[in-house]
């Protein structure tokens, strides 16, 4: 295995653009290089690239069992979203024991979220955590819950289920938990998500973490000294869609932000509040959000930016210069 790690966002965005060539990052199983004059079918270079860029990811504590007390750790590309880590449907892989059961993931902020000049979709969870009542009442399962600092003021929030029974089949965790959509309309007539979360450390049945001399640790299960109740956001699936136009002078993207209010959804007075300040969408949807709400008014837009890029050009002496609108 590699020892190398991405140490900055510059080196991963070389690596996706393919700057390095399989020959110099060590991406086969065995982690030994690549003949130079071998030839590979293209599923297998897929294959290659996508492991090379995993083992580069830097390795995070996501979490602590409440039951042994074992960390849980993974691999995260905490450098943009444009990493193949935040593809929707891909599986988390972790290390930890036996009893982790589900990963559910809360995104906050807007440091990561970079709109290329192309058409992309980018599919978040809520912009604060919760719990599922479901896996609580019903399965038995003990959540707790971790925040991850990322760059530029971003967070990362796992709420991880972990069950005392142990179990070889870590079950469906998914770092897009609305990609679940078995587990999406299961939980809609019991209440698929709860951001109210005093109640639940009140009565003790969540508990969270506490960041601890580089790791994580669990912290005293108290109400008053949890960090996370009441937050701000928006408590739906968001997503994110980019679109390109191309002219002889320019290339613009315009970039807006959807959200899912799905039903049953439980929030405290003050996050209803805060709720009431989004504009409901009125027209056309991305695909995206067809799959996941029936009822346009679950659908509310969040914002919307544009990014101009400027062609530039050389002048009489060679040098480039940047054409702007005649408006600046």
């Amino acid at each position: 295995m590699t020892k190398y790690r991405f140490r900055c966002k510059a080196e991963r965005d070389d690596y996706l653009n393919g700057r390095l060539a399989l020959t110099e990052i060590d991406a086969t199983p065995t982690g030994r290089t690549l003949p130079p004059k071998l030839r590979i079918d293209d599923f297998t270079a897929e294959l290659l690239f996508r492991r090379g860029y995993s083992l580069r990811l830097p390795e995070w504590p996501l979490s602590v069992c409440p039951f042994c007390d074992s960390p849980v750790k993974s691999r995260i590309d905490p450098f943009g979203l444009d990493g193949p880590w935040w593809e929707r449907n891909k599986p988390i892989t972790f290390k930890g024991c036996s009893h982790v059961t589900v990963i559910h993931t809360a995104y906050r902020g807007g440091g990561l979220i970079e709109h290329p000049l192309k058409d992309v979709t980018v599919r978040l969870g809520p912009e604060m955590p919760f719990v599922t009542p479901c896996l609580v009442d019903s399965y038995g399962l003990k959540p707790v819950l971790s925040e991850i600092p990322l760059t530029n003021g971003d967070s990362l929030f796992l709420t991880v289920y972990f069950s005392v029974e142990r179990s070889d089949d870590h079950g469906p965790c998914s770092i897009d938990h609305a990609a679940d959509h078995i587990l999406l309309h299961m939980f809609r007539s019991q209440g698929f998500r709860d951001f109210d979360l005093f109640p639940w450390v009140e009565c003790g049945a969540l508990q969270w973490c506490e960041a601890h001399e580089g790791s994580l640790r669990l912290a005293d299960a108290t109400s008053e000294k949890f960090p996370y109740g009441d937050m701000r956001g928006f408590p739906g699936t968001r997503v994110l869609q980019s679109r390109t136009t191309t002219s002889a002078m320019k290339k613009a993207t315009t970039a807006t932000s959807w959200g899912v209010l799905e039903p049953g959804t439980n929030l405290s007075p003050a996050q209803k509040a805060n709720v009431s300040r989004y504009q409901q969408a009125d027209g056309a949807f991305p695909p995206e959000i067809y799959d996941l709400c029936s009822d346009p008014r679950e659908v509310f837009h969040l914002g919307e930016e544009e990014q101009v890029h400027w062609h530039t050009m050389p002048d009489a002496d060679g040098k480039v210069i940047q054409l702007w609108p005649e408006s600046t």
